[in-house]
């Protein structure tokens, strides 16, 4: 039996319903536990990136944290994340494109923030357990 799934561009897609089912039980572990990995597994990128990013930050910090020199090249390197982000996007609707330069400039600023000045230094855990926590969520 094949159905028809849609994707947010509006493209349609057949899919094999007895297919995704077979590769479900085929895993080997079955039950509860691999059927909510299952239904988990598509909103873990944002929340993996968002780790990364934390724990990246605070390594960085560990190399750069007593020089005035990375400031500047995190600052440039955000501006220019942020722009490349902009421009890659002018393929995909206004919305997605926006979203994504916002994430991205939010995400290198918190960098070069805890890079330079330390993880735990003044607002920054709360600006990245409520900010990444969010932007993880906008993107689920």
């Amino acid at each position: 039996m094949a159905k028809d799934w849609t994707d947010q561009d509006g493209r349609k897609y057949p899919v094999a319903v007895k297919q995704h089912e077979d590769r479900l039980n085929s895993g080997g572990s079955t039950g509860m536990g691999a059927w909510l990995w299952h239904r988990a597994k598509p909103y873990t990128p944002p929340w993996i990136v968002t780790g990364a990013v934390g724990l990246a930050g605070a390594g960085a910090h560990e190399l750069w944290g007593n020089s005035p020199w990375p400031g500047v090249g995190l600052t440039l390197a955000s501006v220019g994340l942020t722009a490349a982000t902009w421009w890659a996007g002018k393929s995909t609707g206004q919305q997605r494109r926006l979203h994504s330069a916002i994430t991205v400039a939010a995400g290198s600023s918190w960098f070069t923030a805890v890079a330079l000045s330390g993880p735990f230094t003044g607002p920054l855990p709360d600006l990245f357990l409520m900010g990444g926590a969010s932007l993880a969520l906008t993107w689920n």
